[in-house]
């Protein structure tokens, strides 16, 4: 019996050896890693960088609107403005909520995919809703604000336009949590993929996703 178990013992790591032996020769021959670096323009991995473009643009598009909008078209007043854009982007509250629920409640037995799939259309979802649903009349007569300087001299056309910014505050919310939630599953999915890097040049992959994602928000 002594015998058996010290063979058990020496047999374990040697079996461990072969199964990371095999798992180094399966990465060295897949195409999506090159010099032992994830490509991340490979099919398996380009939904990533696709993910952070957009979330990229969204992240800068959004609150850009806020003041032409909300101030402008509507002309709510100034701290309501300023409400809107931390409403709005509070939906970076919940990141780690989303993170916790990717980690622990896997669907179809994906923890990352589904979640990136199910922000995407909770986001276009009401980027849609606000595309198809006709805007408000504008509070000034179309023109005033460039032809009129003075405030007090310009035409009302639609007194009741500030109370209608609500809806599309909460709208621009709801398309905020949805692209927020495929970000943080994108997050966990790179963190993944990085443990997989060469140790000496580990966190190339995390640098280029930071990269796509700067260089479309500032594209805004």
């Amino acid at each position: 019996m002594a015998r058996t178990s010290v063979d058990d013992d020496v047999t374990a790591p040697h079996e461990d050896e072969q199964a990371l032996l095999k798992k180094t020769s399966a990465r060295v021959e897949d195409t999506s890693y090159v010099g032992g670096v994830p490509n991340l323009w490979h099919p398996s991995h380009i939904g990533l960088m696709i993910t952070y473009a957009g979330v990229g643009v969204l992240h800068g598009a959004f609150p850009r609107t806020v003041y032409p909008f909300f101030r402008n078209y509507l002309n709510m007043d100034g701290y309501q403005v300023a409400a809107c854009t931390s409403i709005i982007d509070m939906a970076w509250s919940f990141k780690v909520f989303f993170g916790l629920v990717s980690d622990s409640v896997p669907v179809w037995g994906y923890r990352r995919r589904p979640y990136v799939l199910l922000g995407w259309v909770i986001s276009l979802a009401f980027m849609l809703h606000i595309a198809t649903t006709p805007a408000e009349a504008p509070y000034y007569t179309k023109g005033q604000i460039l032809s009129v300087p003075n405030v007090q001299l310009r035409h009302v056309d639609n007194p009741h336009a500030p109370a209608d910014g609500t809806k599309y505050i909460l709208l621009l919310m709801g398309a905020s949590m949805g692209y927020v939630m495929a970000d943080v599953a994108c997050d966990a999915a790179m963190v993944e993929l990085a443990q997989t890097e060469r140790e000496d040049v580990r966190g190339h992959t995390q640098s280029w996703s930071y990269i796509i994602k700067f260089v479309h928000y500032r594209l805004d």
